[in-house]
């Protein structure tokens, strides 16, 4: 009985977390760029931190599970509809892949957005972090008026000043914030995968009624596991009341 318990408040915790991101991810349906996060649950061995000190009795007594179900979040990389907005400081992808940026934490990633020139002169996002170019090193544009290609090359007044580094994580990359994003490692993209649009936004590939959808299933399933647990807690608290007399 403690087993079914502890499973369905496994459950209920896990949909708690589902709904955070859905939430999450209905906040930031209007952002430009942003990739909605999905939710996956897997099983993990309960940490030893967890147990360590439980009295064994008890723990035999109760049947505590040796795993629990572990919530990852990862970013949807599909490309989100392109808008035309004919404005030179509006940036973005089409195809897969991020830019690079520099930020007060380290390099981090980010799929395009309104772009500016910041205080020292480089090209940069609005947060004045610099974009980078495939030397590692940010555009110096200056004062001039500035032109991005396709390949991402940066030009002004007929020069070229650098290309925009366009690259893929080699792993499921860690959101930060609603732009940024952090990758253990990286690679550039290849074969002219990825055009990079100046005078384009990408809007957020978040389905607005699909994540409604799945917030009303999900409520759903928090609150039948609710009632499941109030149930066997009310049949056990019955027992133990048998068992006293």
């Amino acid at each position: 009985m403690l087993s079914g318990i502890f499973q369905a408040a496994a459950g209920m915790k896990v949909r708690l977390s589902v709904h955070e991101v859905i939430a999450n991810n209905l906040a930031n349906a209007g952002s430009a760029g942003f990739q909605r996060e999905v939710v996956s649950v897997r099983s993990a061995p309960v940490p030893q931190a967890e147990t360590a000190g439980r009295p064994r009795i008890m723990s035999q007594a109760a049947q505590a599970p040796s795993e629990f179900l572990e919530t990852l979040s990862t970013a949807d990389a599909r490309s989100g509809a392109l808008h035309d907005t004919q404005s030179p400081n509006d940036l973005a992808l089409d195809g897969p892949g991020y830019l690079v940026v520099r930020t007060e934490n380290g390099v981090r990633l980010v799929r395009g957005g309104a772009v500016r020139v910041n205080a020292r002169g480089e090209l940069s996002t609005t947060s004045g972090d610099p974009l980078l170019a495939q030397d590692g090193s940010p555009i110096h544009v200056g004062t001039s008026t500035w032109r991005i290609g396709a390949d991402g090359t940066v030009t002004a007044a007929g020069k070229p000043l650098g290309r925009l580094r366009v690259v893929e994580p080699t792993a499921a990359p860690v959101r930060e914030g609603a732009h940024l994003m952090a990758a253990g490692g990286i690679r550039d993209v290849k074969g002219g995968r990825t055009r990079v649009l100046q005078g384009f936004l990408e809007h957020s590939n978040v389905d607005p009624v699909r994540e409604m959808v799945d917030m009303i299933a999900g409520m759903r399933a928090y609150e039948a596991a609710s009632r499941a647990v109030a149930a066997q807690d009310e049949t056990l608290q019955s027992l133990m009341d048998v068992v006293r007399r």
